[in-house]
């Protein structure tokens, strides 16, 4: 049985970095096969839509969280809520990883250096206009969702993003 490639991020050199292949996908529960060839290259660390366990099938990674780093060697498992910030750090051996993910939250995002969050959407589009590092710079200022020097139209409420950028704090 062949499932669905359902995902595959390679650098702008062409260097495979992830694949993941579908398993099952309902509004409930999905279950994903990892292969990992590469570290995360993002400076900070990324949140995912869900909860999730992973399984280490094979393989060896370095995983970065704001608390620690951690080896996961074959076979581990983790546990992850969808707010948990992280990234692969280095792989060591090329893995193969089974994930259980649940409970859908919020969309992709990733942890800034002061622990606000920034939507994926918006972190891409920052990294790939070369402002990110100014973006970072300019986040820690008075403003209610810190970001005064770029952002004229934030929410009001923490459970809203701001109009311009869609930080949420």
């Amino acid at each position: 049985m062949r499932f669905p490639l359902v995902k595959e991020i390679k650098s702008k050199s062409g260097e495979l970095h992830f694949r993941r292949w579908a398993i099952v996908e309902t509004a409930w529960l999905r279950i994903y096969l990892h292969f990992i060839a590469a570290p995360d290259y993002d400076l900070h660390l990324h949140t995912h839509p869900w909860h999730f366990f992973s399984l280490v099938l094979k393989g060896t990674y370095v995983e970065q969280t704001v608390d620690k780093d951690t080896i996961r060697i074959a076979p581990t498992i983790a546990f992850r809520w969808y707010n948990t910030a992280h990234k692969i750090l280095r792989v060591l051996l090329p893995c193969w990883t089974l994930v259980f993910a649940f409970g859908k939250r919020k969309e992709w995002g990733y942890r800034l250096k002061n622990g606000n969050f920034i939507q994926h959407d918006v972190y891409r589009r920052l990294k790939h206009d070369g402002k990110l590092d100014l973006f970072d710079f300019l986040y820690d200022t008075d403003h209610p969702y810190g970001h005064g020097a770029l952002c004229s139209s934030a929410a009001p409420l923490s459970n809203i993003p701001c109009s311009m950028c869609g930080v949420f704090k």
